[in-house]
């Protein structure tokens, strides 16, 4: 069952952005595909954040910022590019491998916790980061908006968990509702800043 949860999580982080796909998570190292213009090139970076191994032109410009290309040179993008699309578009790299390698209920629990943690610290520093940048009549809006979100957040969680109400697995769907959907939310944030 496990493993049709993993296939499953493979093909759903299959993510299009600014001409790159997140292929693949795997073994604590991400791959990143980029594609366009009928040339393509990979990128694998592990979570710690050091680049692992590529097939991509690699160019370093006059300023030693790292530039990773199609053979070409059409699809160009720097290494803190790349890896500001995969903190974007997937959970802290130790979610899913957290998840993959839990023996029971309890473990798979904890790692919902601390990713739930760690994407709440995100939500609340984006949060921030809006609030400062709007006028009072925003930030009143903001307000009202995210304490509507919260009330959003856990009834659509607490729902999630309805099927398997009393039984070990509700806390299980709940806090993988909560950590996703906050991760969401934080994404959100974060493209409202300017």
């Amino acid at each position: 069952m496990k493993k049709i949860y993993i296939i499953l999580g493979l093909v759903t982080s299959l993510l299009y952005s600014n001409n790159m796909a997140i292929v693949n998570t795997n073994n604590h190292i991400t791959e990143v595909l980029k594609e366009g213009n009928g040339e393509a090139c990979k990128v694998f970076i592990k979570s710690t954040g050091v680049l692992s191994k590529t097939n991509c032109v690699k160019i370093t410009n006059s300023k030693k910022v790292k530039i990773l290309c199609t053979k070409r040179k059409k699809i160009c993008k720097t290494e803190n590019e790349i890896k500001a699309f995969i903190g974007s578009n997937t959970s802290s790299s130790d979610y899913q491998y957290c998840l993959d390698n839990s023996m029971n209920n309890h473990e798979m629990r904890e790692c919902n916790g601390k990713e739930f943690m760690h994407q709440d610290k995100r939500l609340n520093k984006y949060y921030k980061q809006v609030m400062n940048s709007f006028d009072s009549n925003e930030k009143t809006t903001l307000k009202r908006a995210q304490r509507a979100w919260i009330k959003y957040r856990d009834s659509k969680c607490e729902a999630e968990g309805e099927p398997m109400r009393g039984g070990s697995g509700e806390a299980l769907l709940i806090g993988g509702c909560r950590a996703k959907t906050t991760r969401l939310r934080a994404d959100e944030l974060k493209s409202m800043i300017y």
